[in-house]
């Protein structure tokens, strides 16, 4: 005679708890969209009653630039880069997962964090910065104008040089490309000095007389130099 094991009231509960306490995805998509564009992500349930989340951060239903509707539909305007990822729909209490979303934004570079504008000494160590976003990633490569012609120097977003020249304005071309586009901008190195004067004679008078041939922004503890 073959004994059953009984099951309690209490076992059969936690059982019926961990069935639906597993996550499940019912659908799954791969979406595109190019930067500012207005994207809709819809969701699967029968009932409007669910929340998206990014990355295990519940979204609900925000105002402004990333909503949910009555409907349960997720809208987002103008995409950002920051934006791609996935997302995910699911019921209020998150055991049943309706729909997954993994959304690419593809975008043209644009520059952010750039130097436009420092001024240094001769021979002073400077750091020149153009950093470009853009998907897919931007190539950046870094030219310098000289005797007016461009002259490739280096690949990348970072620039450690010194200007040999006093008294110079030296100007560099950042250039970032992907398959979407390009965009450029230039940085400018001011190498600025000590005001130089010379003793000069007046051909009327006789009299000495100084002229300021060359001049850039000083520093507050430099002094003027007699040639």
């Amino acid at each position: 005679m073959v004994r059953r094991k009984s099951v309690t009231t209490l076992q059969l509960c936690w059982t019926i708890l961990l069935v639906y306490s597993v996550p499940t995805v019912l659908t799954s998509e791969y979406k595109k969209a190019k930067k500012g564009d207005n994207v809709t992500l819809m969701c699967n349930a029968k009932k409007p009653l669910n929340w998206w989340n990014k990355k295990g951060d519940i979204i609900g239903r925000q105002k402004g630039r990333i909503q949910q509707n009555i409907y349960g539909n997720l809208i987002i305007k103008s995409v950002r880069l920051s934006d791609s990822g996935l997302y995910t729909c699911s019921n209020i209490n998150g055991s049943v997962k309706h729909k997954s979303i993994e959304l690419k934004i593809s975008a043209a570079p644009s520059f952010f964090n750039v130097t436009s504008e420092v001024n240094v000494k001769k021979n002073e160590e400077v750091v020149l910065y153009c950093n470009a976003e853009g998907h897919p990633e931007p190539n950046v490569t870094m030219f310098m104008y000289e005797n007016g012609r461009i002259q490739k120097i280096a690949n990348g977003t970072t620039l450690n040089t010194r200007i040999p020249c006093k008294y110079c304005i030296v100007v560099f071309l950042c250039k970032a490309e992907n398959s979407l586009g390009e965009d450029s901008v230039n940085i400018t190195v001011n190498v600025v000095g000590k005001p130089e004067v010379k003793i000069l004679e007046s051909p009327v008078t006789g009299d000495t007389v100084y002229a300021m041939v060359k001049k850039r922004e000083t520093y507050q503890d430099d002094k003027w130099e007699i040639n």
